[in-house]
């Protein structure tokens, strides 16, 4: 016997199915779930139609799992480590950010962005 199928969804999706179900259910209007959810009574329409044709993976981030648009290369990220650790590692965030004359300067904002114990630059 095959386990059913397993959907993780976010908070923001599970309010999303909510609402939806609701207005394929003709409970609330699409405007109102429009209002309710902060997005177009048009944007609504697709979702409502999405999930009619695909069920709940229709309300699912297609993006999960990727990488963000954003992201530093991996060897950007080792480099930046590796210079925070040698010649940083004492420097408060505020130092590193008044400090941004120094010699790696053009390495500041991924380490800024990287936070203070857990460096991880996207």
């Amino acid at each position: 016997m095959r386990p059913p199928d397993l959907l993780t969804m976010s908070a923001t999706e599970l309010d999303r199915l909510n609402v939806i179900e609701r207005v394929r259910d003709a409970r609330l209007s699409r405007v109102d779930a429009a209002k309710q959810l902060g997005l177009t009574p048009r944007h609504i329409s697709r979702l409502v139609n999405a999930f009619e044709r695909d069920g709940a993976t229709a309300l699912v981030s297609k993006r999960r799992g990727r990488r963000s648009n954003h992201a530093y290369a991996d060897a950007v990220k080792t480099r930046v480590l590796g210079l925070v650790r040698e010649f940083y590692a004492d420097f408060g965030l505020t130092y590193k950010h008044v400090n941004r004359r120094a010699p790696h300067a053009e390495l500041a904002s991924c380490a800024e962005r990287a936070g203070r114990a857990s460096i991880n630059c996207r």
